[in-house]
Parts: C-alpha cells; structure tokens; sequence
C-alpha cells in the first residue's frame, strides 16, 4: 500500500480522529462494532489505498514478459553469470528491475521483465559482437495468459 507524501496530512489527520473516536467509545466488548463515523473514514480510506495498490500491481503484473534464454558458450560455464549482469545493468539503467534466473547446468535463463524480445535479442546481439564466449543463443517468450 502506497501513500503519497502530498497526502500525509489527510492520512494523520484520518489516524488521530480514528483514535480518538476510538478511545471516547465505551467499553471494549463490541470494539468491531458501532463505529464512529471518524473511524469508518480512516477503514474507507485504507480501503482505497490498498485497491488502487492492487489495481497498480495487477498493471504490473500484465505487463511483465517471461523469456526463456538458452545458451551455447566456449569456455567456462561461469560466463553465463557475466550476461545475465550485463542484461541486469542495461534493464535496470531502463528502469525496469528484471527476475534473472540461471539454471543449475549454466546453459540457460529465466527472465522475466517488462522489456520486450528485440530489447533483450539486441542487447545478446551486442554481448555477442563484443565477446567471443557466447556462440549461439535463443530467446523464447514463454509467457502465458
């Protein structure tokens, strides 16, 4: 649940009269029932910060891509973790935070991120030109609706 800083004011203000009208309530014996107007504000407002949470993570969610990378390399099986930190860095400088997995036998990965194919295709493209290590590779979008 996010809350803008522009909106700590109304947040503090929705808290201290939720307390206090909690407080003054006598008796604590029906504590979940016969809520104060005060208090009934602050759960509604709660409720729409935790909704349009939801409603940005659903967001982020449809638009995240799964891709399956498999890998031909010369060398030692460990340069598979030098890609997956040049395709972290150049998402990351994106602005997109990417999931990297390898698998145990370093000849493929998982990725998942926002970015489309040709973005990750050029970016192997580019690792590829630059590095005689990376012999072959194919980029899968495994993603499933």
């Amino acid at each position: 649940m996010t809350i803008k800083h522009t909106e700590r004011p109304t947040y503090l203000d929705h808290i201290e009269d939720a307390t206090r009208a909690f407080r003054e309530r006598s008796g604590q014996d029906s504590m979940f029932e016969n809520q104060s107007y005060a208090e009934l504000r602050f759960i509604h407002y709660i409720q729409g910060k935790v909704n349009d949470s939801a409603e940005s993570l659903e967001e982020k969610m449809s638009n995240l891509c799964r891709y399956e990378v498999d890998v031909d390399l010369r060398g030692p099986r460990n340069t598979i973790l030098g890609i997956r930190n040049v395709l972290r860095k150049a998402l990351i400088a994106q602005g997109l935070a990417p999931t990297i997995q390898v698998s145990h036998d370093r000849t493929k990965m998982t990725i998942v991120t926002e970015q489309h194919e040709e973005f990750l295709v050029g970016l192997l493209e580019r690792y590829k030109k630059n590095s005689t290590n990376l012999l072959r590779y194919q980029v899968k979008n495994s993603t499933t609706d």
